[in-house]
């Protein structure tokens, strides 16, 4: 009896019907007070061009599929959390410089596994900088990959955790780098 009762949480768990998952798109960044700006001036734009927008990644079970969603526009939820950045970092809003921040690909797949399942999470950006009066361009790609082993498959929480982690560092890779920052202030 005992044994049956350790084996039935296992088998609910891998014989649940599988929904799609949103999940909450929630980080700060390392938002440094400082006078590196020197209130100068920036236009941030966040440019989602994925082919699907409305997808974060994929789980799959078998045969089965599920789709991991955002619960908010992510180029949307990105663009104020730069901008409050570069602020605290002594910029100010205007059209100095203008910031394109192309999210190029983001790409979260978890597979289940007996006993150990993985995942696989890679993020590309293309930051492009322009100065409106000379009309100067700086161009950087920045991208991250993560690979991760889970007890059969990684829960909705952990999925969470994994993508706002992922997007939390390349977002501070990029306010962070200094070439970023340097043809900011040139």
């Amino acid at each position: 009896m005992k044994k049956l009762l350790l084996i039935l949480p296992f088998l609910a768990v891998i014989s649940c019907t599988h929904e799609n998952q949103k999940v909450t798109l929630n980080f700060d960044l390392n938002n440094q007070s400082s006078t590196i700006g020197r209130d100068r001036s920036v236009v941030v734009a966040v440019l989602d061009e994925r082919a699907n927008k409305n997808l974060l990644g994929r789980k799959k079970f078998s045969e089965q599929e599920i789709e991991i969603s955002p619960d908010i526009n992510l180029a949307n939820f990105l663009q104020p959390k730069i901008i409050q950045n570069l602020m605290r970092r002594g910029f100010k809003n205007g059209d100095d410089k203008k910031i394109e921040i192309h999210i190029e690909s983001f790409s979260y797949i978890a597979k289940r596994g007996y006993p150990i399942g993985v995942s696989k999470i890679d993020a590309n950006f293309k930051v492009v900088i322009q100065d409106k009066k000379t009309g100067a361009k700086f161009t950087k790609n920045y991208g991250m990959t993560s690979d991760s082993k889970h007890f059969i498959m990684p829960l909705e929480a952990t999925d969470a955790e994994t993508i706002n982690v992922l997007l939390r560092d390349v977002v501070q890779e990029i306010v962070s780098d200094d070439s970023f920052l340097e043809s900011l202030v040139k």
